[in-house]
């Protein structure tokens, strides 16, 4: 068996990280390549990078072709800073993705640890159908009315009165 260090120069360079700030709030990172201890380093700066600049992270996998538990241990460091800051941290993990990170995610189970989706798109916005709670009043001085909406269509029953988000009462 080969080991992951094996390779020309060019070859270990193609491993790599790309990041981007597509908003002010965002940096969307992008593995490419092979990524285990040799790259681990690399991946551990831009992780910083990205989370001491930006609250939200995105860490696509869409063109990673190895993954392995030095990176996740990575994934998941970054993910709890993030949080714990009330940021959001997500992967995007393709349908398309290579055989060995697909089966890498199955392997150690990432959905149950990570916001996993297929398209970026889907994982900025927090879930395949972002849900929003609009304001039903007429005017600012009637009571208070409100109901909760999704972009599928769905929609919650219509509740009156002080509208209390704390978590107390969800």
């Amino acid at each position: 068996m080969a080991s992951r260090l094996e390779g020309t120069p060019s070859e270990r360079a193609s491993n790599r990280v790309e990041i981007t700030f597509p908003t002010v709030g965002l940096a969307h990172l992008e593995l490419v390549g092979d990524h285990d201890l040799a790259t681990h380093a690399l991946l551990r700066e831009a992780l910083a990078n990205a989370t001491t600049r930006r609250r939200d992270v995105l860490v696509d996998l869409s063109r990673c072709s190895f993954l392995d538990s030095t990176s996740v241990a990575a994934l998941a460091r970054a993910q709890e800073e993030v949080t714990s800051d009330g940021g959001r941290f997500a992967l995007v993990i393709a349908m398309d993705v290579g055989p060995v990170t697909r089966r890498t995610s199955e392997i150690m189970r990432l959905a149950e640890f990570f916001p996993v989706d297929s398209a970026a798109a889907a994982a900025l916005t927090g879930s395949e159908h972002p849900c929003r709670v609009r304001d039903l009043r007429a005017r600012f001085s009637d009571r208070e009315s409100y109901a909760a909406e999704c972009s599928c269509g769905w929609q919650g029953a219509t509740r009156d009165g002080d509208f209390d988000a704390s978590p107390e009462r969800r």
